[in-house]
């Protein structure tokens, strides 16, 4: 890692900077900028600053992922390399939001997904007896069974129950991408 950023800083104190040429598109970058409802102008300087910035970003992240992928014997990048090298050092813990901690830790993660999945399918099996099928929700994941139905000589006499209360707000007003279905998709860009 000191190599790397040593070879950063020179490149950008020394190189001959071409301004044209990005890796990634200044368009999106001030789309992303102009989501804080403060920012009123961009300067032409400021996206291409950005752009190096996330590039700088992007490759130390990777380069710290590799590691732990080659502790694992492995070729592959995956995702919970990426977990683990945020968690190895402080600097990322503005990203705990979006990379929780659990998912750096490997089998023992998996492990308690698998159990997590056998007792909601249990819930499922055993409240299915006597009810309706129905499909279960991610909300319905360890909450209680449903209530049977009343039997069918009986009237409806009861008014259905009020929709649930919305979820607290947590004062971080970027979306949540794991609460959509699919996690590579994000604010319908197709990430890869």
């Amino acid at each position: 890692m000191v190599k790397y950023w040593q070879d950063t800083i020179n490149a950008i104190e020394h190189d001959d900077h071409r301004f044209k040429i990005h890796q990634l598109p200044l368009a999106r970058i001030k789309k992303v900028m102009k989501a804080d409802e403060d920012v009123r102008m961009i300067s032409a300087e400021a996206p291409i600053l950005f752009a190096k910035g996330c590039d700088i970003f992007i490759t130390e992240l990777t380069m710290r992922a590799w590691i732990h992928a080659e502790e694992n014997k492995r070729r592959t990048l995956q995702r919970s390399d990426i977990a683990n090298a945020l968690q190895r050092s402080d600097m990322f813990d503005f990203l705990i939001d979006i990379v929780p901690r659990e998912e750096a830790h490997g089998p023992s993660s998996r492990h308690r997904h698998a159990s997590a999945s056998a007792t909601a399918t249990d819930v499922y099996n055993t409240s299915a007896t006597d009810q309706h099928h129905q499909p279960m929700s991610h909300d319905d994941i360890g909450a209680p069974p449903h209530p049977p139905p009343p039997p069918h000589d009986e009237p409806h006499h009861h008014q259905p129950p009020p929709p649930p209360p919305p979820p607290p707000h947590t004062g971080n007003d970027f979306p949540n991408v794991y609460q959509y279905g699919d996690l590579n998709d994000y604010n319908g860009f197709r990430q890869y």
